[in-house]
């Protein structure tokens, strides 16, 4: 499994295969491109050989490093994948700066 920074190719595969990340919740809108195009490089994809399986979408701003979205692949769920991605983003928002994490979310998730 290779870590990594999500690039506009795999910002197109989440669109695309964006059912295979969240099921039957449309969360395509929460996924604009200034998070692939402006934020990458405090951002996470997990890729078996040049598949996408997984990602998180953050950000460091003001000494806090805020997560957005966390996709895993339905298939590759219950495997640890979302607390590595958490712990990759963790390690980035350290080496920015930061020193408290949060998470961007809705009242139902």
């Amino acid at each position: 499994m290779n870590v990594g920074r999500p690039t506009p190719a795999d910002y197109a595969t989440i669109l695309e295969e964006h059912s295979s990340f969240w099921g039957d919740r449309d969360l395509r809108p929460a996924h604009h491109p200034v998070l692939v195009h402006e934020f990458a490089d405090t951002s996470v994809a997990l890729r078996e050989g040049d598949r996408l399986i997984g990602y998180l979408f953050g950000f460091v701003e003001g000494g806090v490093g805020y997560v957005h979205l966390v996709g895993v692949r339905e298939d590759h769920r219950r495997a640890g994948l979302a607390t590595r991605l958490w712990a990759e983003f963790e390690q980035i928002a350290r080496e920015r700066g930061a020193r408290t994490l949060k998470a961007i979310t809705t009242p139902a998730n």
